[in-house]
């Protein structure tokens, strides 16, 4: 029987391209420490991505970037609004904090995982920025895509950029995964950050099959060179750097990325199509990228288990559980027909 690994998309393998790439690169000698070729044609690849001149720095893990870039973004007695439910709240152990010791993060809420301009206004207008007793809100955090599935419209960034930069923050996206989002709404990386109002995107590429490749994108390169002390201080300065700069180049060549996002996308629409004809189970969010979130009673989760398959699961609503699935590039139709086969058989 085939066990479906829909856990997470960080879960997955690496893709062949990245691999062969990695391959070739690990049979030839390179300077170290962001000097090689890959790392230094970074800048010039991703400024033709975005369509303007940007400053990419790559590190080996989604928390270092968001830790870094928020460290350089914000001052010790800054906050950093967020989503209630954003990772950098949730799931990286306190690291924008650690990195920049002082600065708080400060939830707000959401709905599906999306902040509103009018909520972010309202929190803003209400904070007193006059007083020395209390910490200055100095920048928002947007997460694309949030940790509920859903995306953040064209519109809703550039309104959210507009409430910020009207009380002076800057903005960070953690695009984990960015590719998710550009793929499923055939919008241009640049629309989607810097042309409203995104000064930093952290630039996923790991849940998008890379091995550990992510890169934070400054769109104002005026400000790298405090970014890469920062990097090294703090041990984010790889010796041999120049195999996350291969991943992440690879990535990006020949639209790789896309096509890895919108497989993963596709086939997380099709798990949706197919537990919507089962009974017991309701979809709670919009699947608008890869991931599924679905209500389900305790022996489907039971049955769930039994058979090996990867997901999350958490209290939803007193007897059902909420499970949260993702697909990903390698996911295949027989992931999501075997996991369709175990919940359809108890429901």
């Amino acid at each position: 029987m085939i066990k479906a690994n829909l856990r997470s998309d960080n879960n997955a393998g690496v893709c062949p391209e990245i691999l062969e790439a990695m391959i070739a690169e690990a049979h030839r000698k390179g300077d170290s420490y962001g000097r090689d070729s890959h790392s230094t044609e970074l800048n010039r690849a991703f400024s033709e991505l975005f369509e303007r001149e940007v400053q990419v720095i790559p590190v080996a893990s989604g928390t270092a970037a968001n830790a870094l870039a928020l460290r350089m973004m914000a001052p010790s007695y800054g906050m950093v609004l967020c989503s209630d439910v954003a990772h950098i709240g949730t799931d990286e152990a306190g690291a924008p904090e650690f990195f920049n010791a002082g600065c708080k993060l400060a939830p707000l809420p959401s709905v599906m995982g999306k902040l509103t301009s009018a909520t972010v206004t309202s929190y803003l207008e209400m904070s007193d920025v006059t007083s020395i007793n209390r910490s200055r809100p100095s920048v928002l955090s947007l997460t694309e895509v949030t940790e509920r599935g859903t995306i953040y419209t064209v519109d809703e960034i550039a309104s959210l950029c507009a409430s910020a930069k009207a009380h002076n923050l800057s903005i960070h996206m953690d695009g984990a995964r960015f590719a998710n989002a550009v793929s499923a709404l055939d919008e241009s990386p640049a629309d989607l950050t810097w042309r409203q109002g995104v000064d930093v995107l952290c630039f996923g590429a790991t849940k998008n099959g890379a091995m550990y490749a992510e890169a934070i994108i400054l769109f104002r390169p005026d400000s790298s060179v405090e970014y890469e002390l920062f990097a090294k201080q703090s041990g984010h300065v790889l010796s041999k750097r120049r195999f996350i700069s291969v991943q992440l180049l690879t990535m990006i060549q020949d639209g790789l990325w896309l096509k890895n996002g919108k497989t993963a996308n596709a086939k997380a629409a099709l798990l949706a199509t197919r537990l919507e004809s089962c009974s017991n189970v309701k979809i709670v969010y919009p699947v608008q990228a890869n991931e599924v979130f679905f209500s389900a009673p305790p022996d489907i989760i039971d049955k769930l288990n039994r058979d090996g398959h990867g997901f999350q699961a958490r209290p939803f609503d007193g007897r059902n559980k909420l499970v949260r699935t993702v697909a990903a590039f390698d996911t295949t139709e027989a992931d999501i027909e075997a996991f369709v086969c175990s919940v359809a058989s108890e429901s």
